[in-house]
C-alpha cells in the first residue's frame, strides 16, 4: 500500500457506509473516492468484516503437504474465523477465511504476477466490460455486471493455481524489462483459462483448503435440494463464463 497516497488529499470518504443485504454475512462496505490525474473520481470499495484471528490456526484436516506453495510464514498466519449468521445454516455461527494466508502469499509473488491479477480485475470494470445476460431468452433476470459475477476471490485463487502449475513446469522465469508486459498478459490469459475450465467443471477449490471449500458451491450450501443447488450453480457459472470469454478475447486481440 502506498501510504502517502492514502494520507494525501486525493482520497476522501464521503461518510457513506452500506450494510450488506446478504443478511447471512455481517459485512459493512465503506466506499472512498480517488480523485487525481490518473484516477478521476474512481470509487474504491472496502468490506469491513468482524473476524476472529488466532495466528497459526488451521482446520484440523488441512493437508499441508498438498499445498505446494505453503511456507512457514504463511502457515504461521493461519486462517480467520468470520462471523456467520445461522439464518441459512442452522447452528453455524462462523466460517473459515484464508484471507491472511492469501495476502501473505500474494505479497511474496513476483511483481509481474501481481500485475496480471490487477489486469484481470481491471478488465471487469464497468467502463470496460458491458452488461450482459447470457440467456436472455429463458430467464427474466436483469443485465449482469462483470464485477458482481467474476469476483476478486475467484481471480486470486485462479492466480494461485497458475503459480502452482508454473512452479511445477519450471516456468517461473523473471522476464526482462522489454518482455514484462507480454509476460503479464500471458499470465492473465492463463489465469482466465484456468477460471474458464473451473467454470466449465463448476468447481473452483479454495487454494489453501482444496478438500474443504469450493468457491462456486459455498453460497448454496444452505440449499437442502441438491438438484436446485446444482441448477443455480450451473446458471451462475454460465454467466461468469460469458464474461471470462470476453476478457480472454480482449487480451488476445
Amino acid at each position: 500500500m502506498n501510504k502517502p497516497i492514502w494520507l494525501g488529499e486525493q482520497i476522501y470518504f464521503n461518510g457513506e457506509i452500506r450494510h450488506s443485504e446478504e443478511y447471512d454475512r455481517p459485512v459493512f462496505t465503506l466506499k472512498v473516492r480517488w480523485v487525481g490525474c490518473s484516477y478521476i473520481d474512481e470509487e474504491i470499495s472496502m468490506d469491513l468484516v468482524p473476524a476472529v484471528s488466532k495466528h497459526g490456526w488451521w482446520p484440523s484436516n488441512t493437508d499441508f503437504n498438498a499445498i505446494d506453495m505453503m511456507t512457514d510464514e504463511i502457515r504461521s498466519e493461519g486462517c480467520l474465523l468470520l462471523l456467520q449468521n445461522p439464518y441459512h445454516l442452522s447452528g453455524t455461527v462462523m466460517r473459515i477465511s484464508c484471507y491472511a494466508a492469501d495476502i501473505c502469499l500474494m505479497k511474496s509473488l513476483p511483481q509481474y504476477y501481481r500485475e496480471s491479477y490487477r489486469l484481470c480485475k481491471l478488465l471487469r470494470h464497468k467502463d470496460i466490460m458491458p452488461l450482459i445476460d447470457p440467456d436472455a431468452n429463458h430467464d427474466h433476470f436483469p443485465l449482469f455486471a462483470a464485477g458482481d459475477c467474476v469476483t476478486s476471490y475467484m481471480l486470486k485463487n485462479s492466480l494461485f493455481h497458475v503459480l502452482r502449475q508454473s512452479k511445477t513446469d519450471g516456468l517461473m522465469v523473471e522476464p526482462d524489462y522489454q518482455s514484462t508486459n507480454n509476460a503479464i498478459v500471458n499470465i492473465s490469459v492463463r489465469l482466465l483459462q484456468i477460471l474458464d475450465c473451473s467454470l466449465l467443471q463448476r468447481k473452483l477449490p479454495v487454494y489453501f483448503l482444496p478438500n474443504r471449500e469450493d468457491i462456486f458451491r459455498f453460497e448454496f450450501l444452505e440449499k437442502s435440494d441438491s438438484n436446485k443447488a446444482d441448477t443455480l450453480i450451473a446458471f451462475h457459472c454460465a454467466r461468469r463464463r460469458a464474461f471470462v470469454k470476453i476478457m480472454l478475447y480482449m487480451l488476445r486481440h
